[in-house]
């Protein structure tokens, strides 16, 4: 009898025995559809496992703005994407904030915008190849463009360079004049704590040693 089996509650079909509880969900998978791995993960934490190379190429691949290029310009089309991305991180860390009173920060700052600067000039010669090489104008467009913008962040790396550098010294001229005041203070103490009052006659404080 119904009563006597247990019961099993569906908000949307009431309370049913246990009985008819595999035609249920049966019923259920029927209507909701068949459940796979791929549905309880959330597209947004998917997207976050691709490599910013594969986003760059389906960027390429989807974009419609590409002209028809040949294998040896499409391959170079897509290794300036990837430059261009390079360039962009790079133009960040040379911009990245420093300590003014840490003199040892400031020259390791110093000697890493040094090292992106080298770094960016040296790239410049695989646009300026990719750019001889093309047969395409709109390829050398883009090859120029991002020629410019390399040189830019060079120029301004250099810049910051020179910036640092003599923010380092100023740090350095700093702490040297603060270790001497530091230093007379010190012996400023020392002589005060050296000396005698002793009082004479008529309330006369004599300062002795």
């Amino acid at each position: 009898m119904w009563h006597q089996l247990p019961a099993f509650f569906s908000p949307s079909r009431g309370i049913f025995p246990t009985t008819s509880l595999v035609h249920v969900l049966q019923d259920m998978i029927e209507e909701d559809g068949e459940l796979t791995d791929e549905e309880t993960v959330e597209p947004e934490y998917q997207g976050r496992l691709e490599s910013v190379t594969s986003s760059a190429k389906d960027e390429e691949k989807h974009d419609p703005r590409i002209p028809p290029l040949n294998a040896r310009d499409s391959a170079n089309w897509q290794s300036l994407t990837q430059l261009r991305h390079w360039l962009n991180e790079l133009e960040r860390d040379a911009s990245l904030t420093v300590d003014l009173a840490d003199t040892a920060a400031i020259r390791d700052m110093a000697n890493t915008v040094q090292g992106i600067m080298d770094h960016i000039r040296m790239k410049i010669m695989d646009v300026v190849g990719i750019q001889d090489v093309s047969v395409s104008d709109v390829m050398k467009h883009k090859a120029a463009e991002l020629i410019e913008d390399m040189d830019r962040v060079a120029r301004q790396c250099e810049k910051r360079r020179s910036t640092l550098m003599q923010m380092a010294e100023h740090s350095r001229l700093w702490n040297v004049a603060r270790d001497a005041v530091e230093l007379w203070m010190q012996n400023a103490d020392s002589v005060i704590g050296m000396r005698v009052f002793v009082p004479l006659k008529g309330g006369i404080i004599s300062h002795g040693r």
